[in-house]
């Protein structure tokens, strides 16, 4: 979280630097690398463990068991629900490598301290407070790439955290990606900005790639470390048509979740 409070202080400076009054600042947003996983103590407000990235190769071991337990050991077992493949790329898998491996995470979830949730879900948990009422939430994009999340029901599914074995009471509220969320407090905010007015509210959350496209008039495909199709369509028939060639990810959701 220091780099965090690092760029909020640096914005407010620039801000001074322009002659802009930094009280008028009404919203902050959030958006973050997608798969990267956390795990922390909701009693210290420290994390149990290193992040595991969207690109670390730890957990191969641990996809190839969980192909092997699938009918016909076929990674795209659980991509009518989720979209995905059973890859080392997405969330669910580094949980539960996480499960398996750190016994300091396995004792916080046996004992109900854990807290699950990609980077979005650790800042906001920090800004809102932490340990001290921190709001434990991810929006839809966010969720839809963990593998625990239903596209077509946009919620946590129970057979998805089943088949990971992952304890549901440890994810995040899932929310829409546009909304007031909670309000920045906590210790750490006030010292650092003492004359910025509080509460200031958490408003957007969107993953990385696709975060200007609810206002692109067209398809847009982004190259960076990959690359992204943002598209809008019908997602039932989309799956059916391009089942096995592309992964599918809820790009963002306006309106209230279940």
């Amino acid at each position: 979280m220091q780099t965090v409070y690092e760029c909020m202080e640096k914005t407010c400076q620039k801000l001074r630097q322009l002659n802009v009054d930094i009280s008028n600042i009404k919203a902050v947003g959030v958006t973050n690398q997608r798969e990267t996983t956390l795990v922390w103590d909701k009693e210290t407000g420290e994390p149990l463990f290193n992040a595991i990235v969207w690109l670390d190769l730890r957990t191969q071991s641990t996809v190839e068991r969980l192909i092997r337990k699938t009918p016909g050991r076929s990674k795209n077992h659980l991509k009518h629900k989720t979209g995905l493949p059973i890859s080392t790329y997405f969330s669910a898998v580094k949980l539960r490598w996480l499960l398996d491996n750190v016994d300091d995470v396995n004792k916080a979830v046996l004992s109900k301290r854990a807290m699950f949730g990609t980077v979005d879900s650790w800042i906001i948990w920090c800004l809102t407070g932490g340990r001290d009422g921190g709001v434990h939430i991810t929006d839809v994009s966010n969720a839809s790439r963990t593998m625990l999340f239903n596209i077509h029901t946009m919620d946590w599914d129970p057979e998805l955290c089943s088949f990971f074995d992952v304890p549901m009471e440890i994810l995040p509220k899932v929310r829409s990606s546009s909304e007031i969320y909670g309000q920045m407090r906590g210790q750490q905010t006030q010292q650092r900005h003492p004359d910025v007015p509080l509460p200031r509210h958490l408003l957007q959350l969107l993953w990385e790639e696709p975060k200007a496209f609810p206002g692109q008039p067209r398809d847009i495909v982004p190259f960076s470390t990959g690359s992204i199709w943002p598209h809008s369509t019908p997602l039932g028939s989309l799956c059916e048509r391009f089942h096995y060639s592309f992964f599918y990810t809820t790009t963002y959701y306006f309106g209230p979740c279940s």
